[in-house]
């Protein structure tokens, strides 16, 4: 069946019953099976653009989301398809358009539906969450966090929006990352000096806040980040590979037991402090079980089995650690 043909079916199921009750001298509506006839059929049944109902509009979209809750995108795609035909910018379509795009994982399609329902009017806590959502993973980042500041005023209780403005905020900041600091967020092993770079980049307060103390070493000289890792010597938030021989190891791997310890020193350092830290946020800390049961009760790894001191920590490891870091510090 056609898409006009189906509409006019459509428009027979939710209409007829209700034209024959209002008058005496209306012609009953051709069969269905009429309708698959010939065009003259669907000619004389099928109304002009501007006649497409609020009950028409809402049976199709009882059959559009009984589609997608099946999991039949294709049959709800058809039914979609027959409403944009006959009733061009309708809001409904527009809303069934966003949630098809979502079942299909096609997140330019989704987004530029959500545009066009805010555009239309449409303010909603849902629509508007979601486009937030979007516009950081895949549009405009400046536009997702205005939406999510917007939301936060608009909801100031509601916790799902506050971690979702601090994710915006977060994503907000690595695009304006040097390029150079950038490369290292798919790094598949970090070296000291990398972690030193995007910490001191990506937490607010380690390259613009007070110096703290003076750690020299000597191997950093030439290094490209040099001026990182001595924010985060000076701050005691990271220490010298061997400070006997006054050397910080800029090129040997940053192991996860010290990534997650330096991370976990943050909240005392530049922070007011967290109480899940304990004893792991002090200096030099050894125990490396104290580290991981530290970073599973303040969330930095959400299971023991993410701890893995000796391993070489990775860019997306450290750069979601650094993440979590922040809800302790601000």
């Amino acid at each position: 069946m056609s898409d006009s043909r189906y509409l006019a079916a459509v428009l027979v199921t939710a209409l007829g019953g209700a034209a024959c009750m209002t008058t005496a001298i209306v012609e009953p509506p051709p069969r269905a099976t009429e309708l698959d006839t010939g065009s003259r059929a669907v000619d004389e049944v099928a109304p002009a653009p501007e006649a497409v109902t609020e009950e028409t509009v809402g049976e199709v979209r009882r059959r559009v989301l009984a589609a997608l809750d099946a999991g039949e995108l294709a049959d709800a795609a058809m039914h979609l398809e027959a409403l944009r035909l006959r009733a061009p910018g309708e809001p409904a379509a527009v809303d069934l358009e966003r949630r098809l795009a979502r079942a299909r994982g096609d997140t330019a399609a989704e987004l530029a539906a959500l545009r066009e329902l805010v555009a239309a009017g449409n303010d909603s806590l849902e629509v508007l969450h979601r486009q937030a959502a979007l516009e950081l993973e895949a549009g405009d980042a400046r536009r997702g966090l205005e939406l999510y500041e917007e939301l936060a005023r608009r909801h100031p209780g509601n916790g799902e929006i506050a971690a979702g403005l601090a994710a915006a905020r977060f994503t907000w900041r690595t695009r304006l990352l040097p390029e150079s600091v950038r490369e290292l967020f798919e790094a598949s092993s970090l070296l000291r000096g990398d972690f030193a770079a995007l910490t001191a980049w990506l937490v607010p307060g380690i390259r613009t806040g007070p110096a703290g103390g003076t750690v020299i070493v000597s191997d950093i000289l030439e290094h490209p980040h040099r001026r990182e890792i001595a924010r985060l010597l000076n701050l005691g938030l990271m220490e010298p590979a061997d400070a006997a021989v006054r050397r910080f190891g800029p090129n040997n791997y940053m192991r996860r037991g010290p990534a997650l310890a330096t991370l976990l020193r943050m909240p005392g350092r530049v922070g007011g402090g967290a109480a899940c830290v304990g004893e792991a946020g002090g200096p030099a800390t050894a125990d490396v079980d104290a580290v991981c049961e530290a970073a599973l009760r303040c969330r930095l790894i959400l299971e023991p089995a993410e701890c893995r001191p000796e391993r070489a920590i990775s860019g997306p490891e450290a750069v979601e650690a650094l993440r979590r870091t922040l809800h302790l510090i601000q």
